[in-house]
C-alpha cells in the first residue's frame, strides 16, 4: 500500500496587486456578490504552478501568509489527502505527538519505531518541503533520524530559521523533496482538531537516502535574526532533492 499522490499546486497559486473600485464598479460588485466589495485584482505579481516554483517564490519574498491559506484550502478540498488520514491511526501515538510538540523531549528511536509500525510509504513523485542545511561537500546522505517535511513551503522556511539555525550557519536551504521509491514509511499528522495542524507535517522514518539533484542560489541578501544579536543577510538556496 502507498499513500496516493497529492499535488497542492495543481491549481496555481496567484498573487495580485489590488486597486480600489470606482463608485460605479463598487455598486455593480455589490449587486453581483450580495455584499460590499471595495477592491479588485489589478496586476498579477506571481503565479506558482509547482512545488519548485513555490520554493523559489517563497525564498524571494521571505514571507507570504496567503500561501499558507492556499495550501490549507487545497488540502482541505483534496480527497486524496483525506485518504491519507483515513489510513493513519485515529489517535496520534503519544511518542509522535511529543515529537511534534516537544521535539527536544522526544525519543527519536521510539519515534522511528512508531513510524515504521503505523506509517505508510509515499508514492513515487510525491513532493514535500523541508527547511534546513545540506551538508557541505556531499551530494548524498542517509537520514539517521526521522525527517520532518511539510506540504507548505512557508512552514519549511520558518523551520529553517527557527531558533537562529540559519543565522548560526550563515546559509538557508529550502529543500524541494521528491519521493523516488516507496521504501521509506511516512506518518501524516492530523490537520484538524490539533494545535499544530496548520503545519501540514509529514514525518519520514529514519534511513531515507537523500540525493542532491540541483542547487540554486535565489538571493544572497536573505535577512535573518537572532535574539540579542543584530540582523544579518545570508545566501538562501532552493535545493531539488530526491528521496529513496
Amino acid at each position: 500500500m502507498q499513500l496516493p499522490l497529492v499535488d497542492v499546486f495543481k491549481t496555481p497559486y496567484e498573487v495580485w496587486s489590488r486597486r480600489k473600485l470606482t463608485m460605479e464598479e463598487a455598486l455593480q460588485a455589490i449587486q453581483r456578490a450580495g455584499h460590499p466589495v471595495f477592491e479588485a485584482k489589478d496586476q498579477m505579481i506571481a503565479r506558482v504552478t509547482s512545488p519548485l516554483e513555490a520554493a523559489r517564490y517563497l525564498v524571494r519574498v521571505a514571507a507570504d501568509n496567503g500561501i499558507d491559506d492556499f495550501v490549507n484550502d487545497a488540502l482541505g478540498s483534496e480527497p486524496l489527502r483525506a485518504a491519507w488520514q483515513a489510513v493513519m491511526p485515529a489517535r496520534t501515538p503519544s511518542e509522535l505527538s511529543r515529537y511534534q510538540r516537544e521535539y527536544s523531549k522526544s525519543d527519536l528511536a521510539e519515534v522511528d519505531g512508531v513510524i515504521n509500525t503505523v506509517g505508510v510509504p509515499l508514492s513515487p513523485g510525491q513532493t514535500l518541503f523541508h527547511g534546513g542545511l545540506w551538508p557541505a561537500n556531499t551530494d548524498q546522505l542517509v537520514c539517521t533520524r526521522p525527517l520532518s517535511t511539510t506540504f507548505c513551503p512557508q512552514v519549511a522556511l520558518r523551520n529553517a530559521e527557527h531558533r537562529g539555525k540559519a543565522y548560526e550557519t550563515n546559509r538557508l536551504d529550502l529543500f524541494v523533496l521528491q519521493i523516488q521509491t516507496s521504501r521509506t514509511k511516512a506518518f501524516a499528522f492530523k490537520r484538524v482538531g490539533t494545535q499544530l495542524g496548520h503545519e501540514n507535517e509529514v514525518v519520514l522514518a529514519a534511513g531515507a537516502t537523500l540525493r542532491l539533484r540541483s542547487e540554486e542560489l535565489i538571493r544572497s541578501d536573505y535577512r535573518v535574526s537572532q535574539w540579542g544579536a543584530p540582523d544579518k543577510q545570508i545566501p538562501a538556496y532552493v535545493l531539488e532533492v530526491d528521496c529513496d
